[in-house]
């Protein structure tokens, strides 16, 4: 027993000591030491009489010692856990500290039994959510630790036999254990094509709910003439952060998600004459290190039914920094490139059969970009619509004094134009509404929302759901190849994050809305609609009928 060294020990070893001797093994770990140090002092003045008696506990005890410790091996998930905190925090430590010397393999053996009860019941967690039986059964292995660490520190050096048998045995068994095909504590692998969005939605939504992100400042709605000619603060994107005076705007959340592209229309459009407007690139956004997003900025024309994505949809047509026009996603070489502290001149000629668009860079007439017939168009009238990415802008619809370029003489700027020939988009809305659909993957959830809101089209639902944030996320152009899966889900993963982030912000806009998410739980429909007071709030459930849930 001279050769022990409390200093060097461990706690768990400490305990096992003093444990053995029928000692208080409770405490901190100096108490711990000086109490054994103690009885080993006691020891050497007793003589070989109480020194037998030690060994021969140790003797008596050889089989349990064998027997916890192969237990202890086929359990673990890994060798070599020990506790060594100094506080006494297990409480089935302290239970075990109390009994006689077969008490740690008595109790050993009955958490082993709970904690594969524990494993079997348990239902499995979602991904991302921290599971409170999870959380119970790593407490367990971690008991079980320490009271195996308890049952072999009782092999001492004068017993060396019983060491070789336990060390014998321990090298035999991870053959034994070879054929088996699982092994607690060892974690899936998860294949990052089958991370699909549901997967996003469920882990963002855990991640989300236990955050304590501050919420977002009220915004600052300053009163606006409804007849004002300025950008659409009711149709436009969330992400948009609009000026104060309603003629300029830049990305709300451009330090976040950089590739994010955001817009908005005017708030009138145009049925028939010759008219223009203009655009200036304010400012290229100050990017952060290591991003590689490439400011742009889209100019142009579109119906108000059309895509936020300018350009993207049918009867949308724009001007691409890039030297690019674009309309229906198909991109053709046009113009020239622009940048910071351009301006460019949107015209459109609606006089007669059909519709001419073009433009100018800097007051150069760039030529004719777009050709059409006026029937194409129907009573739809064309709102300016602009879109940009990591940057600044700033319209002018007439209301400066003065034109940055000056137009040629047959065009006038759009708020120069005939009250009868200006449509307005959306009014606000007084009684609005909110849908939240609940559902799981498959069920049909998008497809209801969709249909709902073509058969409501006069609500002007904007329906919210990752399927619409992914396309803002992607730079589109001409030399676009199709996506791979591993870019798939990290668009995924980025429109989750970025829909989280929009639904406060919704509802402080009145207008109709559709959260397309699967919502299953509690929390988050809860929070989700909290944020929604004076709304209309509706939960529409999509339960699939036996026919789809087979399929």
């Amino acid at each position: 027993m001279s050769g022990l060294d409390p200093r060097k020990m461990k706690v768990t070893e400490l305990r096992a000591e003093l444990q053995r001797r029928g000692l208080e093994s409770r405490g901190l770990k100096a108490e711990l030491c000086e109490r054994l140090q103690e009885a080993l002092d006691s020891e050497l003045l007793g003589g070989d009489e109480e020194k037998g008696v030690c060994i021969q506990e140790v003797a008596g005890g050889d089989e349990e010692l064998d027997l916890g410790e192969e237990e202890d091996e086929e359990q673990m998930p890994h060798e070599g856990q020990e506790e060594e905190e100094e506080e006494d925090s297990n409480p089935n430590e302290m239970e075990a500290a109390q009994g006689n010397d077969a008490a740690p393999v008595k109790k050993e053996e009955e958490i082993d039994s709970l904690a594969d009860t524990m494993n079997k019941e348990s239902p499995p967690a979602v991904e991302g959510e921290e599971s409170d039986m999870g959380v119970e059964s790593l407490n367990g292995a971690a008991s079980k630790t320490d009271l195996g660490d308890l049952a072999a520190e009782e092999c001492t050096d004068e017993d060396k036999s019983t060491t070789a048998e336990s060390s014998q045995i321990k090298e035999e068994l991870p053959d034994s254990r070879s054929a088996e095909p699982k092994r607690h504590g060892v974690k899936r692998i998860r294949d990052d094509e089958q991370n699909g969005r549901t997967y996003h939605e469920f882990k963002e939504e855990a991640y989300y709910s236990r955050s304590k992100s501050p919420v977002p400042p009220e915004e600052e709605d300053s009163e606006i003439d409804e007849n004002l000619l300025c950008l659409d603060k009711l149709t436009c994107d969330l992400q948009l952060k609009m000026d104060n005076d309603r003629f300029g705007g830049r990305p709300l959340f451009f330090e976040k998600f950089p590739s994010l592209w955001s817009g908005s229309r005017a708030t009138h459009g145009v049925t028939k004459g010759k008219v223009y407007f203009e655009i200036k690139l304010t400012e290229n956004l100050p990017q952060k290190e290591g991003c590689t997003e490439t400011p742009l900025l889209r100019v142009g024309w579109s119906v108000g039914q059309s895509s936020p994505q300018l350009g993207e949809d049918d009867l949308s047509y724009a001007y691409d920094s890039r030297g690019l026009k674009v309309t229906s996603s198909h991109f053709d070489p046009y113009g020239e490139t622009f940048g910071e502290n351009d301006v460019i001149g949107c015209f459109a000629d609606l006089e007669g059969d059909s519709v001419d668009l073009l433009f100018s860079k800097n007051g150069d007439n760039l030529g004719q970009a777009f050709h059409f017939e006026k029937e194409v168009l129907g009573d739809q009238p064309l709102f300016p619509h602009v879109l940009c990415k990591g940057c600044a802008f700033q319209v002018n619809f007439g209301q400066k004094e003065e034109a940055w370029h000056p137009p040629p003489d047959e065009f006038i700027f759009l708020k120069d134009a005939q009250p009868e020939d200006l449509a307005r988009s959306l009014e606000s809305i007084d009684d609005c509404e909110v849908l939240l659909m609940i559902g799981l993957p498959g069920s049909g959830k998008t497809t209801w929302a969709l249909k709902h809101s073509q058969e409501n089209s006069e609500k002007q639902y904007l329906l919210m759901s990752t399927d619409i944030l992914i396309p803002q996320l992607k730079t589109a152009g001409p030399d676009s190849n199709q996506e791979d899966p591993k870019a798939r889900d990290s668009l995924t993963k980025l429109a989750t994050q970025c829909l989280i982030r929009l639904i406060p912000l919704a509802s402080r806009r009145k207008r109709n809305y559709i959260i397309d998410q699967c919502t299953v739980y509690n929390s988050a429909q809860r929070r989700k609609m909290n944020c929604f007071k004076g709304f209309q709030r509706k939960a529409v459930v999509v339960v699939p009928n036996e026919e789809k849930k087979k399929k």
